[in-house]
């Protein structure tokens, strides 16, 4: 007995296709896989609700380059706001890294004609969008008032 990756409805035998949700039995559901890949710790409680609602939008700037340094400063005794500062600058060490070993690759590879320039730009383009796919994820958590963790790199402590 099949049942729907995607909604859990029964498929008959030899159907491919869900008709309640149109997903593809046995393929791959990129929703799922995107919320197994965001599915980190939630520390929230540890927060008081009150420091959760005051700081929740400073906070969320923290995700954006080098503004992790705002709530350092408009919120200094803020734990929620501290804990976001703290992911964001770890997002932005990783963007430099990064950005310093792609531009290492993409100068080995523009040596190769055609394949190195499409190889770089495949590789950009899958970073790039990692890091999008995180800053989002960050922005969208402490505007939520939650605080989780990147994922890969959020374990990172810098801010104690």
């Amino acid at each position: 007995m099949a049942f729907c990756d995607k909604c859990g409805k029964h498929l008959s035998e030899g159907e491919t296709v869900c008709r309640e949700c149109g997903s593809v039995a046995g393929g791959v559901n990129f929703n799922r896989a995107f919320d197994n890949f965001m599915n980190t710790e939630d520390s929230t409680g540890e927060f008081s609700a009150d420091d959760i609602k005051s700081n929740y939008g400073v906070a969320a700037v923290s995700y954006l380059p080098i503004l992790f340094i705002i709530p350092l400063a408009m919120a200094p005794d803020s734990k929620f706001a501290r804990f976001h500062a703290n992911q964001g600058i770890v997002l932005f060490i990783f963007e430099i890294v990064f950005g310093l070993i792609f531009g290492t690759v993409k100068f080995i590879l523009g040596v190769i004609p055609w394949i190195g320039g499409l190889l770089a730009w495949i590789v950009g383009a899958v970073f790039g969008f990692l890091i999008i796919a995180f800053v989002v994820a960050g922005i969208v958590n402490a505007a939520n008032g939650r605080a989780k963790k990147l994922p890969v790199i959020g374990g990172m402590k810098i801010l104690s």
